[in-house]
């Protein structure tokens, strides 16, 4: 058995066993939590759960005011580079083949060109990241 057999082979099989177990792992752990029970009637006119739940959603996705002007290099840089993680693992089509002879499941993919541009872009971030968290001395504290 060569070396790409094995990786295509066991070595797969067990990583996708690991992965499946870990991922119900703490899918049950986040389900096991303990609610909270709110015992207060909600007021009249107050939305809806499920829409309570959906704006503190995204209200969370946008830095509170006074960490706005400090932290917005870090927000953005969040969202290009997990943005493009997301495009380049899900929308490039030597991934998408692998997830289909995984799987089964097969859509559409991005041209080629387009993903390196997007994967360069998305490095680039991970550095501009790498050397603002170096650069920041409460930053560099928190990584050691």
């Amino acid at each position: 058995m060569t070396l790409l057999e094995f990786a295509r082979g066991p070595a797969l099989q067990a990583a996708m066993i690991i992965f499946v177990l870990g991922a119900t792992w703490r899918f049950f752990g986040a389900l096991m939590l303990p609610w909270r029970l709110v015992p207060a009637e909600p007021r009249k006119g107050a939305p809806s759960p499920i829409a309570a739940a959906i704006k503190g959603v995204v209200v969370k996705m946008w830095p509170h005011k006074p960490f706005q002007k400090a932290g917005m290099f870090t927000f953005v840089n969040g969202y290009i580079l997990h943005f493009g993680l997301a495009i380049v693992v899900f929308l490039f089509a030597p991934h998408i083949l692998f997830i289909k002879g995984m799987t089964g499941l097969s859509w559409p993919a991005l041209p080629s060109n387009l993903v390196y541009m997007i994967g360069v872009i998305t490095i680039a971030s991970l550095v501009a990241g790498l050397v603002h968290r170096l650069r920041s001395p409460v930053l560099r504290l928190i990584s050691r």
